[in-house]
């Protein structure tokens, strides 16, 4: 990543899913971390109403519980950007968790980066977002 660079390609892939179901996204660089949560939401059709948390390696990036009743917490979301995350962590896949409960996986590589770009665009997408609670798509 360059001084330049404004904008990355990211190919998101839902883990343990068959058929592999695959979106493929060009974002800013500077995109909040907040903000590329409701990217993937709209992408792959959920209803942002659960939790969601990003990791690369040991560091986690999500929306702190204001009681702080549930361990360590997150990195705030909303005051980290993707490019926090390849700076801080040299990271070049990153995991979107959502939805706590069913965990739901994705796994973000960053493919191709850009210089000088201006807007977010919808990429190459393959296959449905399965149905939420579709546990019969998962590989056991």
């Amino acid at each position: 990543m360059s001084l330049n660079t404004t904008a990355v390609r990211i190919r998101v892939t839902l883990k343990d899913v068959k058929p592999e179901v695959m979106r493929c996204l060009v974002v800013p660089v500077t995109l909040r971390l907040d903000r590329l949560h409701l990217t993937l939401q709209v992408a792959f059709g959920w209803t942002n109403s659960h939790l969601f948390e990003f990791f690369a390696g040991e560091v986690r990036w999500g929306i702190p519980d204001p009681d702080g009743d549930f361990g360590p917490q997150p990195i705030d979301a909303r005051k980290a950007r993707l490019s926090d995350i390849v700076q801080e962590t040299a990271a070049k896949t990153i995991h979107y968790l959502y939805d706590f409960g069913d965990s739901w996986d994705h796994v973000i590589k960053l493919e191709k980066w850009f210089d000088n770009v201006g807007v977010a665009s919808r990429g190459q997408n393959r296959r449905q977002a399965p149905i939420k609670r579709a546990a019969e798509l998962r590989l056991h």
